[in-house]
């Protein structure tokens, strides 16, 4: 009988894996979520800068300037925060996908050893039947003789 002794290793090594694959999926989204909301305040930007040049065109009060450039200016300290979680989040990606990679790497090393294990057992159990089958041969050959 053929039994890989890593078998339970093999298995746990998958879970590991699966684990990993989990963790990155989880990370992809809170980097996609974080990419969303950069986009959001970008477009708010742009937005309110294009109210805010406007309404200079059309002549406002130096209030309703100022209102929209300290508004603009939160929004600025705002994108630059965001930029910066983006790159954590990056950064954390990163290090999940070298993770997985670790980890997929450490369960394809056991499926050789175990193809490897799988393949002497195959080997050994045709030459053992050789074996068998020529002293049938043998055996045959002497009981006419």
């Amino acid at each position: 009988m053929n039994k890989f002794k890593l078998e339970k290793l093999l298995t746990h090594r998958r879970w590991i894996e699966e684990k990993k694959e989990r963790e990155l999926a989880e990370v992809v989204v809170q980097l996609n979520k974080e990419d969303q909301k950069l986009d959001s305040y970008r477009s708010l930007e742009n937005k309110y800068q294009g109210m805010l040049n406007d309404r200079q065109i059309k002549g406002t009060t130096a209030l309703e300037n100022n209102l929209y450039a300290v508004f603009l200016t939160q929004l600025s300290t705002r994108i630059k925060a965001q930029q910066e979680i983006l790159v954590q989040v990056k950064s954390q990606v990163d290090q999940k996908r070298e993770e997985l990679l670790i980890t997929l790497k450490d369960r394809k090393l056991l499926e050789k050893l175990k193809e490897k294990k799988n393949l002497l057992f195959k080997k050994d159990l045709l030459i053992k039947d050789r074996k068998f089958l020529d002293e049938l041969g043998v055996n045959k050959f002497n009981q006419k003789q």
